[in-house]
């Protein structure tokens, strides 16, 4: 689980990829989080690394990278 938010213009898309394949992930707006399913077979395992893509309203993005 991801917490999100923009004090501006708001979230505009994210991407999460995970030993470079793209998973699937909720985005909850009441709590600003994004989240996957442990149990979702949609993507690859949530092992490895991995790097979160976020991009606010005004076109700015930022990128973090991590380990699950």
């Amino acid at each position: 689980m991801f917490k999100v938010g923009d004090d501006l213009s708001g979230v505009a898309s994210y991407k999460l990829l995970v030993n470079g394949q793209f998973r699937l992930l909720r985005h909850e707006y009441k709590n600003a989080t994004l989240f996957t399913e442990h149990d979702d077979t949609l993507g690859p395992a949530l092992h490895g690394p991995a790097t979160l893509y976020l991009t606010d309203q005004a076109g700015n993005e930022k990128v973090i990278n991590l380990t699950l």
